[in-house]
């Protein structure tokens, strides 16, 4: 997946790792791949730039943002749903 620029594979953090396989769900292997190396080159240029330090908060953290996501597109989508159902077809679509 990413790599060093020498060519040789590294062990990538959980955060990078994450939003490559998000991105790859959506675009081909090779755009993803540039996709998150690009993201991975704006927060390096940043992190000099502006004198901070990466906050590196951990793979926990990680999982609890994107469980607190798939909660809130769940009752979204319930709330969507649920006044789907309240509201029935017309009778002239049937």
């Amino acid at each position: 997946m990413l790599g060093d620029g020498a060519g040789r594979r590294t062990d990538p953090h959980p955060h990078w790792k994450e939003q490559h396989e998000r991105l790859r769900r959506h675009k081909p292997t090779n755009k993803a791949i540039v996709a998150t190396v690009h993201e991975v080159a704006r927060t390096v240029h940043f992190m000099p730039k502006h004198r901070v330090q990466y906050p590196d908060v951990g793979a926990q953290t990680y999982e609890t943002q994107h469980r607190e996501r798939q909660l809130a597109y769940l009752k979204r989508n319930q709330a969507q749903l649920s006044t789907w159902s309240r509201n029935p077809v017309p009778s002239f679509l049937l």
